[in-house]
């Protein structure tokens, strides 16, 4: 959107830039090589009080584009913008609240309030995020109602995150009776605009089944599309599948390298696997140096079974020194822990 001003010197200038940001354009003005010219002519509207350009502002400042980064400046063209009424920057002022950013404390009751004003005008994005404050009950008393109501309110804008959510409530039976059917067509929506983590629920149910039949090209086709956007649980599900051979191939090397990704992202499960792999030698040279150590980064994330097989590489002396104590301490440990890993 090109739009004119006068800098002081009352010499025309255009600014190349959008003046509403969305979550496409905000990448793109990431990428692109922003002009001393075109930041400064919204720099010029957004003195004049425009919210949107206010907003922009905020933006290169928080990002460092086209001028030094300043999170001081980024907060205070955002409040500006929040205090004219702007959703976005409320909206943008309640997730700084809400992670206590830019000097501001982690306050979920302010969180709320702004998000709430957001919410009001009709913004997706701070709807969507209300309903998980309602659900969770920060900031504001637990209400499961009330969080079906403003994801609701979001998915009626076709907002995939909320369609995603909202999946999640069919499938949990939150606010709603429980229905594996609507899950699916609220994850699959969501999943057809791009949203990963519906594209992961989708590929996880048809893969593990119960309530509907298995279907293991349904779960590949998902998975794949979500580990495609670097879900780290879809590459842990994807590598379960080569491994195993579900309905592909089995490829023990394949199973290697998703695992090797998942575990490098910060996933437990893939850790465990891959220190398994390792340690029986499948897939990769056996090496118990390093199912060690990826047991024990498994274990530090309190994985229970990952903690197990960390206590046994102690009390067999397997890529260590053999310890009985620490064996003892984190099979105790592990105990304690509901194993989330069958």
């Amino acid at each position: 959107m090109l739009i004119a001003c006068s800098n002081a010197k009352n010499i025309e200038m255009r600014c190349n830039l959008p003046l509403e940001l969305t979550e496409t354009n905000k990448r793109d003005v990431v990428a692109k090589k922003i002009s001393i010219d075109d930041f400064n002519c919204i720099k010029v509207i957004a003195e004049k009080g425009d919210s949107k350009a206010q907003t922009v502002l905020a933006f290169l400042y928080e990002n460092g584009i086209a001028a030094h980064q300043d999170e001081k400046l980024a907060l205070h063209w955002y409040l500006a913008a929040a205090n004219n009424g702007y959703s976005p920057a409320q909206s943008m002022i309640g997730s700084l609240y809400r992670d206590g950013l830019y000097g501001l404390p982690q306050d979920y009751t302010q969180a709320y309030n702004w998000y709430l004003k957001a919410a009001e005008q009709g913004y997706a994005s701070a709807q969507t995020t209300l309903s998980y404050l309602y659900l969770n009950g920060l900031g504001v008393e637990k209400n499961n109602e009330k969080a079906l109501y403003w994801v609701q309110k979001a998915v009626e804008q076709n907002y995939p995150q909320a369609q995603h959510n909202l999946g999640s409530f069919y499938y949990r039976g939150i606010g709603v009776k429980q229905d594996i059917n609507q899950a699916i067509v609220w994850f699959k929506k969501a999943a057809e605009q791009g949203n990963a983590d519906s594209a992961y629920a989708l590929g996880s149910v048809y893969l593990v089944g119960g309530q509907i039949a298995k279907d293991y090209d349904k779960a590949f086709y998902w998975l794949e599309k979500a580990a495609q956007k670097n879900n780290s649980f879809a590459k842990y599900d994807l590598g379960i599948v080569y491994q195993n051979g579900l309905g592909i191939e089995q490829n023990y090397k394949k199973a290697f390298d998703l695992y090797l990704q998942a575990a490098e992202a910060g996933n437990a499960l893939a850790q465990n696997n891959l220190g398994m792999m390792y340690l029986h030698g499948v897939g990769i040279q056996q090496n118990d140096e390093k199912a060690f150590y990826w047991f024990r980064s498994a274990a530090t994330l309190n994985s229970a079974s990952g903690q197990r097989n960390f206590g046994m590489m102690y009390r067999e002396g397997k890529g260590t020194k053999q310890d009985k104590e620490k064996a003892d301490y984190w099979q105790k440990l592990a105990d304690t822990n509901d194993d989330q890993d069958s």
